[in-house]
């Protein structure tokens, strides 16, 4: 894989530890910084606005805090 896919790869996974920790900022930091964003929530629901999103993924990192590290299994390289 090329070496910003990996470094990618790598900023997803430390984002979702954050979350997991109740840090909710890195992943918002990986998302367009645009007013515009949309998220197409993986519980259903279309959140729309920079701010909206912002109260969503703050919420999600609150019931999330505590999580366990996450664990990425390769299927394929």
């Amino acid at each position: 894989p090329d070496e910003e896919f990996l470094r990618t790869l790598d900023q997803v996974r430390a984002a979702h530890e954050a979350m997991m920790a109740g840090d909710s900022g890195p992943w918002m930091a990986l998302l367009s910084p645009r007013d515009d964003v949309v998220l197409l929530g993986a519980f259903g629901g279309i959140v729309r606005d920079r701010e909206a999103l912002a109260a969503r993924f703050e919420r999600a990192a609150q019931a999330y805090g505590g999580g366990e590290r996450l664990s990425v299994e390769p299927l394929a390289t």
